[in-house]
C-alpha cells in the first residue's frame, strides 16, 4: 500500500534542497508554486509540482516525475507509456514554432549510455524518458499558456534537479510556514461564545432526534442528509420551510463540536489578514481549521456546491489530510 501527500504553498514552503526518489531539487523554495503532490508505491515514486507565473505564462505549468526500480515498477512505467502514447505527435513543435529535441528541458546527471527517448503530446505537454536495466525516469513538462524553453517555473526546475544513479529516497520532505507571509491568527472561543454553540448543539440534536452518544461519523452523515433534504425541492413536503441561516447556525455548531469530541479540536476565533474575527474549530496544533457554520450556510444557499460534509468529517478524523504543519490554519473546506 502507497502513500501520499498533497501539498498547498499559500503559507508553506519546500525545503532549499531536496532529495525523491532518484532526483535531488535544488532551490525549490524559489519556485512559484502552488500546490503539489508526492506518492510512493513499490518500485515507484511520483512528484508532481504546480505553479504560476505572470504573463505570458499565466495559467497552470506543471512538472511530473515519475521515478521507477526495475523490474518492480515495470508495469506502472509501461502503463504510464501506453496512455501518453496514445497523442505521441510525429513532429512535435513547441509554441516556440522550433522542433522538440533531446536537449529541451532535458534531465542532468543521467548516465550517457542509458537509453533515452523524448516525445510530446501537444505541444504544450513534452516529456523525457530515461531507461536503465534497473531504473527508469519519466519526466513530463506542461503548461497552459506561454513558450515552453523560457518558463521561469521551467527553468528554475530544469536548473535545479538532478538525477543519481544510486539514490532511492523514500523519506517526504519537510514542509516549513514561509517566513514572508501574513497569516490568520487564531484566539481561544469567549464562554459566552461556547456557550452559543452548546444551546445550538443541544436545538440540532433534539431537531434531527439524535442521541449525544452517537457514534461521531453517524452524526456528520445525518448532518449531510440534513442538508440534502433542506436543498432538494419537493423534499419535506407538507413541513414549514427552515430559516436556513439559524439551519446553518444548528447543524454547523453540531458538525464542530463532534470534531470537538472525535478529534481534540476546539472551537476558536479566527482572524485572517484584514479580516474580523469568525468562529472556526482547529485542530490542537493549530495546523488545520474548519468554519463549519459558514460552509453549512454556504451549501444551504447553493445546491451547485457539492455537500461534503461527511466526506470532510471522515477524512480528519482518519488523518487522511494536505501537508500542514502547527500553527498554519490551513482552511479545509
Amino acid at each position: 500500500m502507497g502513500k501520499s501527500q498533497e501539498w498547498f504553498f499559500e503559507e508553506l514552503t519546500l525545503p532549499p534542497d531536496f532529495s525523491f526518489g532518484s532526483v535531488r531539487l535544488k532551490g525549490a523554495n524559489t519556485l512559484p508554486l502552488t500546490d503539489g503532490f508526492i506518492n510512493l508505491d513499490p518500485g515507484v515514486a511520483t512528484l508532481r509540482l504546480s505553479a504560476e507565473c505572470a504573463s505570458p505564462w499565466n495559467g497552470m505549468s506543471m512538472v511530473v516525475l515519475y521515478m521507477f526500480q526495475l523490474p518492480k515498477g515495470q508495469k506502472e512505467l509501461e502503463r504510464l507509456l501506453e496512455w501518453f502514447a496514445k497523442e505521441r505527435l510525429k513532429k512535435p513543435r513547441l509554441p516556440e514554432k522550433v522542433p522538440f529535441d533531446a536537449d529541451m528541458l532535458s534531465l542532468k546527471g543521467v548516465p550517457q549510455d542509458w537509453e533515452h527517448d523524448w516525445f510530446a503530446a501537444s505541444s504544450r505537454s513534452l516529456f523525457h524518458l530515461y531507461r536503465s536495466k534497473k531504473t527508469a525516469v519519466l519526466l513530463r513538462y506542461f503548461a497552459e499558456k506561454g513558450t515552453m524553453l523560457d518558463n521561469p517555473f521551467f527553468q528554475g526546475v530544469y536548473q535545479g534537479l538532478v538525477f543519481s544513479e544510486k539514490q532511492w529516497v523514500t523519506a517526504f520532505p519537510e514542509l516549513t510556514l514561509k517566513k514572508s507571509v501574513t497569516r490568520a491568527v487564531a484566539k481561544k472561543a469567549p464562554k459566552a461564545l461556547l456557550n452559543e454553540v452548546s444551546e445550538a448543539v443541544q436545538r440540532a440534536l433534539e431537531a434531527l432526534a439524535l442521541k449525544p452518544t452517537l457514534r461521531p461519523a453517524s452524526v456528520a452523515e445525518c448532518i449531510a442528509n440534513r442538508i440534502d433534504e433542506a436543498r432538494s425541492p419537493g423534499k419535506g413536503k407538507g413541513k414549514k420551510a427552515p430559516n436556513l441561516d439559524d439551519l446553518a447556525i444548528d447543524l454547523g455548531a453540531l458538525w464542530g463540536e463532534t470534531l470537538c469530541r472525535a478529534c481534540g479540536w476546539q472551537w476558536m476565533e479566527v482572524q485572517d489578514p484584514d479580516g474580523p474575527f469568525l468562529t472556526n474549530v482547529c485542530s490542537p496544533d493549530k495546523a488545520f481549521r474548519v468554519n463549519p457554520i459558514a460552509k453549512v450556510y454556504s451549501l444551504l444557499n447553493d445546491r451547485r456546491l457539492p455537500n461534503n460534509t461527511a466526506l470532510l468529517f471522515n477524512m480528519i478524523e482518519a488523518e487522511a489530510l494536505p501537508q500542514s504543519v502547527a500553527g498554519a490554519l490551513m482552511p479545509l473546506n
